[in-house]
């Protein structure tokens, strides 16, 4: 098993576990790893302030959630000048040529808005307001993803969704996440949503990343993707130093868009 993935199984072991320590030896049988590579995972994670270790054991210490899934008209405005920057600095990897996948997110939204009007690519989407934007533009060849719909997000989604994506391959896709974390990677609020965006991380070449430093070393419910799938994440100067630095160290192309209070 890959570290990131064992990092991963382990704080699901000590979180379902019904017992409030879980020890090592339990930890080291499940994994089937040794106790010493467990105590080194532990250290790992206790850095990210994930698990605090005990005498013989480990306790889960759950990091912030985001409460609720926000409105699609809550989340366009929040954090607007930041999502802004980013899209800004996501148009230098648009590809003549391509083909790509843009999210159903807020900030990818802005980076849709900023699609130049001569650009020639295959684009497809999920987002209801993002195929709005793009019909004018006439070096497009459009799909719009089908299946059910969900209001609150202004996208679609479900079975019929999936099926559609899977059948699909692109060069880069544009994504979001409702929070992302060092360890538990890209996560999302709602299950379906996840879904089908573990299908898109699947099916695409290059994953950039569009996260604003409010979701940064957070998590929420739904995993769709580790931190290292990321080939670029584009962020904003108020993210943490030393959390860039450790994405940088990891082979991830890091940008931090300059915010001005």
């Amino acid at each position: 098993m890959l570290p990131a993935k064992r990092l991963f199984a382990l704080t699901e072991i000590v979180s379902a576990s019904p017992s409030p320590v879980v020890s090592l030896e339990e930890l080291s049988e499940r994994l089937q790893v040794s106790e010493q590579t467990v105590r080194r995972d532990l250290q790992k994670l206790e850095s990210q302030g994930l698990v605090r270790r005990t005498l013989g054991g480990v306790v889960r210490v759950r990091p912030t959630q985001p409460r609720s899934e926000p409105s699609f008209e809550n989340r366009s405005i929040a954090y607007l000048t930041y999502k802004r920057a980013i899209a800004r600095e996501a148009c230098a990897l648009l590809d003549e040529g391509d083909s790509i996948f843009f999210d159903a997110s807020s900030t990818v939204l802005e980076l849709v808005r900023r699609v130049p009007p001569t650009l020639r690519a295959i684009v497809a989407s999920s987002s209801l307001p993002a195929i709005a934007e793009l019909t004018d533009h006439s070096g497009l060849q459009i799909t719009a993803i089908g299946g059910e719909l969900r209001a609150v997000s202004r996208c679609t989604g479900g079975a019929a969704a999936l099926r559609q994506i899977s059948e699909m391959r692109f060069a880069t896709a544009f994504l979001s996440a409702r929070a992302m974390h060092p360890v538990l990677g890209l996560t999302e609020g709602n299950a379906d949503e996840a879904a089908l965006k573990r299908a898109l991380v699947a099916n695409a070449e290059r994953i950039v990343a569009l996260i604003d430093s409010s979701k940064l070393n957070r998590t929420a419910p739904h995993h769709y993707a580790d931190i290292d799938r990321i080939e670029t994440l584009i962020t904003d100067n108020h993210a943490d130093g030393q959390l860039l630095a450790d994405l940088r160290q990891r082979g991830i192309q890091v940008i931090a868009c300059r915010i001005n209070d």
